[in-house]
């Protein structure tokens, strides 16, 4: 009878040790003073960080930047991108590397990362994580967007300061339609008359809104 309440008693304990590290992994994380890690992987939304002497991969959440030229097999992706802003592949490309430099030079000093440890996949060896990237300056998903040089799209968790999904996606989109307006980034070549409407939120009013990003490096 011992050994069988034994057997019964591991098995749950190991499971309830994995609820407790979910949990954990799910709550929000600020990592101070981190660097930009020089490497051909990076690009406008997603680079290499040093951070307490390790190394990470992070991913923006809420937006997304246009593939780089070395990402161009994924065309379904760039396709939509294109259509997103209303522009071709080749100058798709362009505010893509724009997108970069951007975010190359707003990174260029010790920055603070924000995540929830959520897996944003990726081709490295190392894991990749979605966060937010806070500058002394800017935020920086906020910056692309006001360029003109990311799309609002993507994982959609609540903010830190518990700011909504939705109440940061009228920001965003705010945002964007103010760079429009000044013909910013990609909005300078465009065909469209108007930027275009986010889809609505599927789910959970306030739940994390995730979309499909191909693995980057």
């Amino acid at each position: 009878m011992a050994r069988r309440s034994a057997s019964r008693i591991i098995p749950f304990l190991g499971l309830l040790g994995l609820l407790v590290a979910t949990a954990v992994a799910g709550e929000w994380q600020q990592l101070s003073d981190c660097q930009l890690i020089e490497s051909k992987f990076n690009d406008g939304d997603s680079f290499h960080v040093r951070s307490g002497g390790k190394e990470f991969i992070f991913r923006l959440g809420y937006v997304d930047t246009p593939e780089t030229l070395a990402m161009q097999k994924y065309t379904e992706r760039t396709t939509d991108q294109a259509n997103y802003f209303g522009i071709n592949k080749s100058t798709l490309f362009e505010m893509a590397a724009q997108a970069s430099e951007l975010t190359k030079r707003e990174l260029s000093r010790p920055f603070t990362v924000w995540t929830d440890w959520t897996d944003a996949k990726g081709n490295s060896q190392l894991p990749r994580y979605f966060g937010i990237i806070q500058t002394a300056d800017n935020d920086l998903a906020e910056l692309l967007v006001q360029r003109g040089l990311s799309r609002v799209y993507g994982y959609s968790p609540p903010r830190p300061d518990g700011t909504s999904v939705s109440d940061y996606r009228k920001k965003l989109k705010q945002l964007e339609a103010e760079a429009f307006a000044a013909r910013e980034g990609a909005w300078a070549q465009t065909d469209r008359k108007s930027p275009p409407k986010y889809p609505p939120l599927s789910g959970k009013k306030d739940g994390a809104e995730k979309s499909n990003t191909p693995p980057a490096g």
